[in-house]
Formats: C-alpha cells, structure tokens, sequence
C-alpha cells in the first residue's frame, strides 16, 4: 500500500480530476490526434453507439485513457455491426461520465477500470443503483488481486444491498456460498466438449460460408430473436 505522504497527493490530486471537468481535461493532452478528455452531456449522444467510461472518486478510473476507449471502439466498429460513433474527422466518439450525471443513463453500458480504487459516495451509490435497476450494465475490467475483488464487492454493496426481505434459503449468506468450483480435468473437460459439439475433426479453416448462411436464415430472421 502506498503510504507516503507525496504519493497520497497524487493520489488526492487524481482523485480531484475525477469529479471536476477542469481536472479531466488534462487527461489525454499532447498526444496529437486525441483530444482533450470532457465529460458527456445529454447533447454529446448522437444515436450511435459509445464506449462510456465511469469517471468515480478513485485514481484509477482513468487507466489506459484514451488509448482503451479508442481501440475498443475501433475493433467493434470493425468486427461487428454496430454502428459505433465518430467524429467528423472517423474517429470514435468515447465518452466520460460520472455516476451522479443524468447522461449516465444514455449509456447501454459503462466501463469501469481498476476496482481496487473504486470509491462510491451515498449520491454515486444511489444513482448507480437507479442505473441498474432501469437495464443498464456495468462492466468492470483491469483489477487484480483478492484486494480488488474485496474493494469492488464492498462497493457494490453499497449499490445492491441485501433486501430487507429474503427467502429462508438466502438467511444472510453472502454471494459467495453459493459458487463452486468443480474439480474437473483437463482432458476430461475437453473430451466431454467435443462430443456435446460433435467436434470429430480438427478445424482448419473458418467455414464463413456457413457462417454466414446460419445468420441469414436463422440469427438474423425475427423468428429466431423473438422465439420465446
């Protein structure tokens, strides 16, 4: 842990960056093709789609900007569909918000960097919760460590607190009792994969064809998407 007083400024210092506008604008400076980072606006959404990175109290919610919200964008515009946003001069449109701001909720989903400094007040936490409990989704990404899966759960926590009423199977018990891990072998795992897929042959090339034929008469059609 970082104890000293010159690194707990920094932290501060970073801290402050993320809630005040002024502070975030210094982020992505003198990298020539990236602007300077701002934070969304109800105007800032065009009807396509963005990569919204959660801008919370912590140190860490800028990692790897801008670099991480640019490749993202590129690689789904690319690989997929979807019509990603972008700027008059092509390239994506990322976005930054912060848990209490109203465009929060334009976003589909928002990226969340290095758990371990998370940091929600009673605002961020209730506003989050509204978020989630409307459809939205939180994805969280970069953390490492039983540190940074303690720190993540606790603020969660703060989000999606145990309910006042529970099932008498529940009676408290935390989230963790009820996973598993089963004790399986490799080869036993990969045997039994390949007969539940019929895998007989090893693959040596991508059957596009196919592909492409199963989307069209089955994934794409509405049949398929609204079959329950």
């Amino acid at each position: 842990m970082l104890t000293s007083g010159v690194c707990r400024l920094l932290i501060t210092a970073l801290a402050l960056c993320a809630i005040h506008p002024q502070g975030l604008a210094q982020f992505g400076r003198g990298r020539g093709r990236i602007p300077p980072a701002r934070l969304a606006t109800d105007a800032s959404f065009d009807g396509s789609w963005h990569l919204c990175r959660l801008a919370y109290q912590g140190r860490g919610w800028a990692t790897d900007y801008p670099d991480a919200d640019y490749n993202f964008s590129t690689r789904l515009s690319e690989l997929t569909k979807t019509s990603v946003s972008k700027k008059a001069d092509g390239e994506p449109n990322p976005l930054i918000v912060r848990p209490a701001d109203p465009a929060l909720f334009h976003c589909p989903f928002v990226m969340l960097w290095q758990a371990e400094s998370l940091w929600l007040g009673d605002e961020d936490a209730q506003r989050l919760r509204e978020y989630l409990l409307k459809g939205g989704f939180i994805w969280a990404d970069d953390s490492w460590g039983s540190y940074a899966w303690e720190n993540f759960a606790n603020e969660m926590g703060k989000i999606l607190p145990l309910p006042s009423k529970q099932p008498d199977y529940r009676a408290n018990r935390s989230h963790s009792d009820f996973l598993i891990n089963l004790e399986i072998e490799r080869k036993v795992l990969k045997a039994t994969l390949r007969e539940c897929w019929q895998a007989k042959e090893p693959l040596t090339e991508l059957p596009l064809e196919r592909i492409e034929a199963l989307a069209r008469e089955k994934y794409e059609t509405e049949e398929w998407n609204l079959r329950f």
